[in-house]
């Protein structure tokens, strides 16, 4: 992975003397993760291993440990606000094959999708016809699924 302009600013600035005595603050806005030097919000939440003291006893984490530790956290931030967005356009991707796969039963039929897999009630060359159908779109939902699966694996896993 490439450090970005953003990264690489950010570290640049935790590594900084005056950055690094003061205190860093985490909140969520709007679903956004943000970091501050002020309180930005009334649930913000300060973050550990900065220290704001005038001296520093050698048991207390050096400014480089934590601007790992931060740049970590606001890595693993960054990964889950991704995995969640892909849960997202993948749950909206499994409803959208879902509703095609119904409306092209109905074109074809001009009957609603029934219950089960009953397709006895259907003339031999309809009948394969939907099987074709539904074939193709239970071979896309599957796709979906296990990558809908996949991601919220990642997800618990962080």
């Amino acid at each position: 992975m490439t450090a970005s302009p953003f990264r690489l600013t950010l570290l640049a600035l935790l590594l900084h003397s005056s950055f690094v005595s003061a205190s860093v603050y985490r909140c969520v806005i709007d679903g956004v993760t943000t970091f501050s030097q002020t309180p930005c919000a009334d649930d913000a939440e300060e973050m550990r291993g900065y220290d704001t003291s005038p001296t520093r006893t050698p048991s207390e984490p050096t400014a480089a440990t934590s601007a790992q530790d931060t740049l970590a956290e606001i890595n693993s931030d960054v990964r889950q606000r991704n995995l969640n967005r892909q849960i997202q356009q993948l749950e909206q991707r499994l409803t959208r094959l879902q509703n095609d796969y119904e409306t092209e039963f109905v074109e074809l039929t001009g009957e609603p999708l029934p219950e089960g897999d009953s397709m006895t009630a259907y003339p031999l060359g309809l009948a394969q016809e939907i099987s074709a159908l539904r074939n193709r779109y239970n071979a896309e939902i599957k796709k979906v699924r296990d990558e809908l699966a996949q991601r919220r694996k990642e997800l618990s896993d962080i």
